[in-house]
């Protein structure tokens, strides 16, 4: 299932951002998800820095600012 727990590494996630905030000229490979294979596949690659801002700026700030903006309507999760 997208978006479930058990589908993201949190601690790898931290660990990259660190290396991006320690090392800022290094490469710093990012995970995907093959949804062929219904697998993470580690190492997957990443994004000159141009795209990498562009995809921020298009992408996940606007859904990080809807999250704030409907935070309140979100305070818990329901499952099947």
């Amino acid at each position: 299932m997208k978006g479930a727990p058990q589908t993201f590494d949190a601690a790898a996630f931290v660990a990259a951002l660190r290396r991006v905030r320690e090392e800022p000229a290094a490469t710093v490979l990012w995970p995907d998800f093959d949804r062929v294979v219904e697998a993470t596949v580690p190492d997957a690659g990443g994004r000159p820095e141009q795209d990498a801002v562009r995809h921020v700026d298009e992408s996940d700030l606007p859904n990080a600012e809807l999250v704030a903006r409907s935070r309140r309507l979100a305070d818990r999760v329901i499952l099947p």
